[in-house]
């Protein structure tokens, strides 16, 4: 019924035994990670549970594919960028709430990147400011529009997860994940 995004899942698990115990060559390594950086950018399925049908999950499928590449040891410096650009990408396509925990599966995506040794210092910290800068000028330019609001809600929910599950971002998502709550009105 989903088998693309099903298959996903199982692609997740040929990464994570290749970085385990190596069995791709190098060049089928790069080719599956990729296959995975464009997965995410192609998929247009953003439903996650579909009733009397069930798990559609194409981002949340999409997301633990990107995590499980951005943990690879053979993953390029950009291409962990790269992986950082499909998650603000994601969100910037955002037209609807994500329902079924899309977010934090985002998010996983951000925390591999993190961990991986081959990531650019500082790139995680321009992802943040960055994506925070233009999901608050996407709501600006569009304070009426319930898009807008989706995306800055979601960007919100995303920072939320990495400052409960990575205490290492706690000092950079602070100020940021405080600055939604005063600008929604929450907090003086």
């Amino acid at each position: 019924m989903f088998t693309r995004t099903f298959t996903a899942l199982l692609e997740v698990i040929l990464l994570e035994t290749d970085s385990s115990k190596p069995f791709l060559t190098d060049n089928q390594t790069q080719t599956w990670i990729d296959w995975t950086l464009k997965y995410l950018q192609v998929e247009t399925d953003w439903r996650g549970y579909v009733p009397v049908k069930g798990w559609a999950h194409g981002i949340a499928h999409g997301s633990d594919l990107l995590a499980a590449a951005a943990a690879h040891p053979k993953i390029t410096t950009a291409q962990l960028q790269q992986a950082l650009d499909v998650v603000a990408n994601v969100l910037a396509q955002q037209k609807k709430p994500f329902l079924d925990d899309e977010e934090e599966r985002l998010a996983m995506i951000v925390l591999r990147v993190s961990q991986n040794p081959n990531h650019a210092t500082g790139s995680i910290s321009r992802f943040f400011n960055e994506t925070n800068i233009i999901r608050w000028n996407d709501y600006a330019e569009h304070t009426h529009n319930n898009e807008a609001y989706y995306r800055v809600s979601s960007w919100k929910r995303l920072m939320m997860t990495l400052y409960f599950m990575a205490p290492s971002m706690q000092p950079t998502l602070l100020p940021l994940v405080t600055k939604y709550f005063q600008k929604m009105g929450y907090l003086d």
